[in-house]
């Protein structure tokens, strides 16, 4: 099948692992885990700490199921300039 569909096509069907053409476009540089919140950037107001310039996104992947061995929900928060 790989040979027949070629790489990048097999890896995304029976892998679940698909790349785009022009590589992964997200960097694992560009995210940080933090144990409380985030440092301050540059024009946040230091009087809350959750408050940045830009946007801030969530991303959720949200299980629809509860039992034991299905996946938990999962959200992702990130901050835009």
């Amino acid at each position: 099948m790989k040979a027949m569909l070629g790489t990048p096509s097999f890896n995304a069907q029976y892998l679940q692992e698909p790349v785009p053409p022009q590589g992964n476009p997200f960097k694992a540089e560009w995210f940080h885990y933090y144990d409380g919140d985030p440092p301050l950037r540059d024009g946040a107001d230091p009087a809350n700490s959750l408050i940045k310039p830009g946007y801030i996104m969530q991303s959720w992947d949200t299980a629809s199921k509860t039992d034991q061995l299905n996946d938990y929900s999962v959200c992702t928060t990130g901050t835009c300039s």
